[in-house]
């Protein structure tokens, strides 16, 4: 069955939890930017190991991206008080949430502004990863 990008899937990402990485796939769309090709946004996130996925399903990391979803915080500091952490932790979760590009940030004065960039997490897990 072929899938159909809708618009409410252009907010949602997917995580595929148990699927090697698909190296391919990112090198096609590097080499279609190099062309001057438009190329879509990537939306999917893989996960190889449910260790990987432990790190973006921790709670603490749950919270600071449904703070996001819901506050229009403008620092980091800031998003520590919506979700009543210190400061520090809050900001390694955010980078750790930046590293996996779920959270961008965009420059707001001397601030840093965490943004999400997505409303929605479908998590797929594959339990047979030989498939």
């Amino acid at each position: 069955m072929l899938e159909t990008e809708t618009d409410e899937d252009k907010d949602t990402l997917t995580v595929v939890v148990g699927e090697p990485d698909d190296e391919e796939r990112k090198l096609e769309k590097i080499r279609k930017a190099e062309r001057g090709e438009e190329v879509e946004p990537m939306r999917r996130l893989v996960l190889p190991s449910f260790d990987e996925f432990e790190v973006l399903a921790r709670r603490t990391n749950l919270e600071i991206l449904q703070a996001l979803a819901e506050h229009d915080v403008d620092s980091i500091s800031e998003l520590a008080d919506v979700v009543n952490r210190d400061y520090k932790e809050v900001h390694r979760n955010v980078e750790e949430l930046a590293t996996m590009n779920i959270v961008e940030f965009k420059q707001h004065g001397n601030a840093k502004k965490p943004v999400t960039r997505f409303r929605d997490i479908k998590v797929k897990i594959l339990l047979n990863s030989t498939e």
